[in-house]
């Protein structure tokens, strides 16, 4: 594969890195032959200067160390952080706004600048060269202010002492709120390092190598596709091909990157050679569920797993949702414009899979409105829920009971909630030997190696576009596909809803999702609006109610009801059989699960006694509460899960029915 790309090509590459390498050598040699003191901070001097080609950057700048803040106070610019001396100001006649002008002259000054707190943190980390001495005539800075997608990185800022030059009404005084700043975080991810402060999810590079090499690869990406993949490659088809193109030459100079950066590097390039430089950090970044942007020109925010909603330091552009926007259409032959302004459609890439939602004029505002939802590489399982505190093991033993004996199962919540994660989470759970039917407008459950999958994929609801058939269509259709059982994802109107009750009156065993505020609210859709007779609800044996609580730190999902529908003098309600309990934080059992309608529906639809079916329930808490209770089994994959509840299943199978002294097993 290297036999395409130019010896010249290579030859350069290899310059440039030896290059940076001496630049990253010189720079550390210099941090620690020179620092000065200066507003009870260690400032770092350096100066270094690169050009090669159409590359150059000129860094005079001091690296600010991690520690708090000491004696002074601190004027924000935007997201920068610089030191005024406390002894400047305490010893100088002049008032403080007029001091601080003189020494804050902007090329583009900010709209507001805030001066801060000792006791607060810096908020982000630069290279910054300072020289600031009392006395001294004039005050230099430059920055490099980093963003892992953009060609030009680098936002020079000179200061310096114009008495004629006002900014005094630029200038406010922030109250002393005594308000800590959020602690930062930080962790790597290859060659980016990620930083959460102050709710800002901040990515840059490890260092400038790894911005140099990214920047190199992706140009040479470019210009190399196969023929073949421009007629009928898939975007995970182009993908592929460029990042082993990548990461081939990446090992031919330079071998010595870490394992991560090794395979992070080349998708980067590759995405950045494709224009989607701006989302590769979210759909790389395992602990981001979720990302939004909200318009071109927007900054992007996301759903942060341990962290909750945070903002980010990634503006994107309109050309880069377009790119996003091309690939997309390419991918899924759907079409946005005018005529039909949303689309949605699975992403796959060796990164992740995620469900793409775009929106565009005249139903967005802001011309694009972007939502991408990541499924994780590797799903959750029941006793990662359990270990989440999502459900307790009566909860889970008792659902996995149920669709072992094939229940309609309903999953009602809000949006984001969890109902697809528990969903996939059940899906893992079933036997090995069923016929699983999946009838969804794009994938979101998730392929299982070793089970019978048959998908379907039909046009996204709203869409304009006929070229894949309906959800409703193919409900009707799975009569005379013999399935074991249906999966149907989200079911989101009234055709679908009718659908649904029509394959369940059949005999078709179905479990679904569907968005509803609570289950109160969901039998009052189904009756009020969908007007649903009251007597099909008898069709929906186990209904799951999920809930999201969002706080500032992060987003809790919790199972917080598991109900059944009786009814009473021929009116339907809601018998609630576990419930969570928000004052002592735990799941408890409301109902005698032996003496549940549901227990026996089981009973009489598998044709096994009552006293066994419960005695079922019991054998598989035993299992699921020695798996939880073993630290070692704490994050249990959902292969060694699957392994487990098998053998289980093949016994309760062995019995088999008594049917005339004849045993069919």
């Amino acid at each position: 594969m290297l036999e395409i790309i130019s010896t010249r090509r290579i030859h350069i590459l290899r310059v440039r890195i030896r290059r940076a390498n001496k630049i990253n050598h010189r720079r550390t040699r210099r941090r620690q032959e020179t620092s000065c003191k200066f507003g009870g901070r260690d400032f770092l001097e350096e100066k270094e200067v690169l050009r090669e080609g159409r590359y150059c950057t000129r860094l005079d700048g001091a690296q600010m160390s991690n520690g708090s803040a000491t004696g002074g106070n601190m004027v924000v610019l935007r997201s920068l952080l610089v030191r005024v001396p406390k002894k400047l100001y305490e010893e100088s006649p002049e008032p403080l706004l007029q001091l601080i002008s003189r020494y804050l002259v902007f090329v583009k000054p900010p709209s507001l600048i805030k001066i801060v707190t000792e006791d607060q943190s810096l908020i982000i980390e630069g290279r910054i060269l300072q020289s600031l001495v009392e006395g001294a005539n004039r005050l230099r800075f430059e920055m490099e202010r980093t963003y892992p997608t953009l060609l030009r990185q680098k936002v020079p800022l000179f200061l310096s002492f114009l008495k004629d030059f006002e900014i005094l009404k630029e200038v406010e005084i922030a109250p002393n709120d005594n308000k800590p700043l959020r602690a930062q975080r930080r962790y790597s991810l290859g060659h980016l390092s990620i930083g959460l402060t102050n709710y800002i999810y901040m990515v840059s590079y490890q260092n400038f190598l790894m911005k140099m090499l990214v920047l190199e690869l992706s140009y040479i990406l470019r210009h190399y596709l196969k023929p073949s993949l421009l007629s009928k490659g898939k975007a995970n088809d182009f993908i592929e091909y460029r990042t082993r193109l990548a990461k081939s030459l990446l090992e031919e100079v330079e071998p010595s990157l870490s394992a991560e950066s090794l395979d992070l590097v080349p998708i980067h390039s590759t995405f950045r050679s494709m224009g989607l430089s701006k989302f590769f950090p979210p759909l790389a970044d395992s602990k981001v569920d979720e990302f939004y942007v909200d318009g071109p020109g927007e900054l992007m925010y996301l759903d942060h797993s341990e962290s909750g909603r945070l903002g980010s330091n990634i503006k994107v552009k309109r050309e880069d949702i377009e790119a996003l926007v091309t690939l997309m259409r390419r991918e899924s032959g759907l079409r946005l414009d005018f005529s039909s302004p949303s689309l949605k459609a699975n992403l796959n890439s060796r990164l992740c899979l995620a469900r793409v939602s775009i929106d565009t004029q005249p139903l967005a505002l802001n011309y694009y409105v972007v939502d991408v939802k990541k499924l994780r590489a590797e799903p959750y399982t029941i006793l990662d829920l359990l270990n989440l505190g999502s459900l307790n093991i009566e909860a889970a033993c008792l659902l996995i009971l149920c669709l072992y004996h094939r229940n309609n199962i309903t999953i009602v919540g809000e949006p984001g909630s969890g109902k697809t994660t528990l969903l996939n989470a059940l899906d893992l759970c079933t036997p090995r030997w069923w016929r699983k039917l999946y009838i969804e407008d794009t994938q979101e459950v998730q392929d299982v190696p070793w089970q019978h999958q048959t998908r379907f994929l039909v046009d996204p609801y709203g869409t304009t576009a006929k070229s894949r058939g309906t959800k409703t269509s193919e409900i009707t259709k799975t009569l005379h596909r013999n399935p074991s059982y249906v999966i149907l994802g989200e079911v989101q109107s009234y055709e679908q809803v009718k659908a649904l009750f029509h394959a369940c009156a059949s005999g078709i065993r179905v479990m679904h999702t569907i968005h509803s505020r609570d289950l109160e609210h969901f039998l009052g859709r189904l009756l009020h609006v969908y007007e649903i007779k009251a007597e099909l609800l008898k069709y929906l044996d186990i209904l799951v109610e999920c809930f999201k609580l969002e706080t500032p730190s992060k987003t809790i999902r919790i199972v917080r009801k598991i109900s059944e529908i009786i009814f009473e003098d021929g009116c339907p309600r809601l018998r609630e059989l576990i419930i969570f309990d928000p004052h002592s934080g735990k799941h408890s059992c409301q109902f005698d699960i032996e003496r549940t309608s549901v227990f026996r529906k089981i009973s009489h639809h598998s044709m096994v006694e009552i006293d066994a079916v419960y005695g079922q329930f019991l054998e598989l808490k035993e299992l699921v509460s020695n798996v939880t209770s073993n630290t070692s089994n704490a994050n249990l994959s959902w292969r060694l899960l699957y392994d487990l509840l098998h053998p289980l299943y093949e016994k309760w199978s062995s019995g088999g029915l008594k049917i005339e002294g004849i045993i069919v097993r």
